[in-house]
């Protein structure tokens, strides 16, 4: 058994890794800090700080694809980073490394030195009320869910800025070709656009992964963070995340983004779309499209099956 009175001596960092212990992890003492406590190779303990349950998920071996079960989720060695580490290899979390902002968290690209590592900080903003809550949940829902078309989470950071403030993390694999949103809409040169093909891979390899996120995990996942737009409802659900995903869509297939200029009175992607179907289908989409294929007739066909699909599923 761990002796409680471990958790009472001043200790900066404690390895009891590959020990036969067992029974109740202390949630005193150093035993606060789950980035400052190493357990690989233990399956018999329990209990401990909600920190130290969440780091489970990134107990992993990422190179063979493999997760343990939850009471063996210390078999395999994983990546540790601490706060300094994170903040060196993001420039100190700077703007020029900043890849986006969302609810309660920003991310950011950056190098880990020991490695030479290309990844994605999601640093968590805990002054923002419900930033915890949310963060807790993403950790449980990602100890859970392995899937190709799914990110790949490396490691995990709970720790105390220089600042003496609490510090939270997750890193990522980094994405090297860039967002979505670039390839549709910001790069200039023409042999950079998105052929039809990719477009196709790319929706199915979404549908592919909300499809496992609803129907492969227990209990059922919602994504809740599809781009671009989410709907009228306030309440989360896998429908909603359905509607997101045909609005993306109809946004890839069409090249206009559901906030375009041409959306007045009253009229949306949804509406455009579905106006055009099936004889004007050609007329709406996206006009690197059209010359990529020259007005085939399979390509008019392929489009009112893609659009016609997309209008569907966001109705309202």
């Amino acid at each position: 058994m761990i002796p409680s009175y471990i958790g009472e001596l001043p200790l900066e960092k404690l390895n009891l890794s590959f020990n036969m212990l067992q029974g109740e992890v202390p949630a005193q003492g150093v035993f606060r800090n789950a980035s400052m406590i190493l357990i690989v190779g233990m399956d018999d303990l329990c209990g401990g700080v909600a920190d130290l349950a969440c780091l489970c998920f990134v107990a992993i071996d990422v190179s063979q694809g493999r997760r343990p079960l939850l009471n063996n989720l210390f078999k395999y060695q994983i990546l540790r980073v601490s706060y300094a580490e994170l903040l060196n290899a993001t420039n100190e979390f700077s703007e020029a490394n900043l890849l986006g902002v969302g609810n309660y968290a920003s991310v950011y690209n950056g190098i880990l030195d020991q490695d030479q590592i290309v990844v994605a900080v999601k640093k968590l903003n805990l002054q923002l009320r419900g930033a915890l809550k949310s963060f807790m949940l993403e950790c449980k829902a990602l100890q859970a869910i392995r899937h190709q078309n799914l990110l790949k989470v490396l490691s995990a950071c709970f720790s105390i800025d220089f600042h003496g403030n609490e510090f939270k993390a997750i890193v990522y694999e980094f994405m090297v070709n860039g967002t979505l949103d670039r390839w549709l809409h910001q790069n200039g040169a023409e042999h950079e656009y998105l052929k039809v093909i990719q477009r196709l891979d790319i929706s199915i390899d979404i549908a592919f992964a909300l499809e496992y996120l609803h129907c492969g995990c227990e209990p059922t996942i919602i994504h809740d963070d599809l781009k671009p737009k989410y709907g009228m409802g306030d309440m989360v659900s896998t429908l909603g995340d359905v509607y997101s995903f045909v609005i993306l869509l109809l946004e890839m297939f069409t090249g206009k983004t559901p906030t375009d200029n041409i959306f007045k009175d009253h009229q949306n992607l949804h509406s455009f779309v579905k106006n055009a179907l099936p004889d004007q289908v050609m007329d709406i989409i996206d006009p690197r499209i059209q010359l990529e294929h020259n007005n085939g007739s399979w390509i008019n066909e392929c489009m009112v099956s893609i659009l016609t699909i997309g209008v569907a599923c966001s109705s309202e």
